[in-house]
């Protein structure tokens, strides 16, 4: 008889918290369940409210009114990104005990039990997150102080200044943060400001225990372990994609590629651009100045047109002076001692160090990705085939021509295998949208 009441009363309080969510959603509130779905938090004509839920019932109470933020407000589109944003910086406890939100540029703490919500800090919050305990809180306020706000006493740590972004452990037990003079700083426990590096800084990697940091610098790879000088791992002119906690990473690094015409080209538009009587307007086509919509778009037709015969006329000349080439990309894996070039001519357009053309598939512990090598045609490229898309500049064409014969490749450390037949883009340029994973 226990283990049914018992049972009867889990189902009733499944039913409540169903209900009320279905309740808040066909009102068109934004909410948030706590961790061990006893508490709900939500907004609901500009107020924040939280509900309670045991197993007989729900019991609901406003916690403050958020009128003022909804003040300028123009429609329920601007309205609702409003409460979008207050419910993605609120945090409730994980046992619904307790909710933190922001409020009129200032950040507070109320208990859902209480009434009166207490004031943390009174500037305007650029960052801040809460420990995995919930039991600490660290802010990054608007006048670049780093504190520390611990929940149960209140009592706050300024633990630096001119701060500009933190980075913490689960726990917030390990604190790495940048200043506005160059600086990648440290804090454990007392032991604050404890400086890493100075100079043009990019976080890359965190280990899982936040106790060695991967970052670049001056086109150099470092690593830093708590209590350890840092390391430099590469020194070379690369971009790192991914690493792993073990030390392993990829990394690309530009590659100019010497471009055989006839391998990758057959030129069907020659006689037709050589006999072109087009003469440009030396200025790009004005609504203003044609009578009709239909004439306006004409002309912009035949200017667009006259910019690609340019690049396919650019594209003949280098190929004929043997200077055609492309700016690729090398990947290469360091297995955590020396690295192992895995893929050539992986392409990408002259003016980007990194395409977005990786793809992260496995577990960190099996080190697998997936990248498109654009390199290596399947049959060479009629220009007539790309006369219909979209392309102001050789870079852009060179791009545009590639991503037709585009191959999948798996990457697993120093091994890479191709994975699908070439990939055909045939029809206008923002289908290369779906490229960029």
């Amino acid at each position: 008889m226990k283990i049914e009441s018992s049972n009867k009363k889990s189902f009733k309080r499944r039913f409540l918290i169903l209900f009320l969510c279905a309740l808040l959603l066909t009102a068109g509130c934004d909410s948030m369940l706590s961790a061990d779905r006893s508490h709900v938090v939500y907004i609901k004509d500009y107020s924040l409210y939280y509900a309670e839920i045991d197993a007989e019932r729900v019991r609901t109470r406003e916690l403050t009114s958020l009128q003022e933020a909804f003040a300028e407000a123009q429609d329920l589109y601007q309205e609702q990104r409003i409460a979008n944003s207050i419910m993605e910086q609120t945090i409730l406890a994980g046992d619904g005990s307790f909710v933190i939100y922001p409020k009129a540029q200032s950040l507070y703490f109320q208990k859902t039990d209480a009434s009166e919500p207490v004031l943390i800090n009174s500037d305007a919050q650029l960052q801040y997150m809460i420990s995995n305990d919930f039991e600490e809180l660290i802010c990054l306020t608007d006048n670049l102080e780093l504190i520390r706000y611990t929940i149960d006493s209140g009592e706050q740590q300024t633990i630096a200044s001119d701060v500009y972004e933190f980075f913490a452990s689960p726990d917030t037990d390990l604190l790495y943060y940048m200043t506005n003079d160059e600086e990648l700083l440290f804090a454990e426990g007392d032991r604050l400001n404890q400086l890493i590096d100075r100079g043009s800084i990019e976080i890359k990697h965190f280990s899982e225990d936040y106790k060695t940091v991967y970052y670049t610098k001056d086109d150099s790879l470092y690593k830093k372990e708590v209590d350890s000088a840092s390391e430099k791992i590469l020194s070379d002119d690369s971009r790192i994609l991914k690493i792993y906690d073990s030390g392993e990473f990829y990394y690309l690094k530009r590659a100019p590629i010497a471009l055989e015409f006839d391998r990758f080209f057959v030129d069907d538009m020659l006689e037709r651009d050589q006999s072109s009587e087009y003469i440009p307007s030396g200025s790009f086509p004005s609504r203003e100045d044609y009578e009709s919509y239909e004439e306006y778009q004409s002309a912009l037709e035949q200017e667009s047109a006259y910019t690609r015969m340019m690049v396919r006329n650019e594209l003949r000349s280098r190929s004929e002076a043997n200077n055609l080439h492309y700016m690729g990309l090398t990947l290469y894996y360091y297995n955590g001692s020396e690295s192992v070039k895995v893929l050539d001519n992986i392409a990408g357009r002259e003016h980007e160090v990194f395409p977005g053309h990786l793809i992260n598939i496995a577990a960190d512990n099996e080190k697998a990705i997936a990248v498109y090598n654009y390199l290596d045609p399947a049959e060479p490229v009629r220009l007539s085939q790309l006369n219909d898309l979209i392309y102001y500049s050789l870079s852009d064409f060179l791009h545009l021509a590639f991503a037709r014969n585009a191959q999948l490749h798996l990457v697993r450390e120093d091994q890479a295998t191709a994975l699908a037949e070439p990939i055909h883009y045939q029809s206008h340029y923002s289908d290369l949208t779906s490229f960029h994973p």
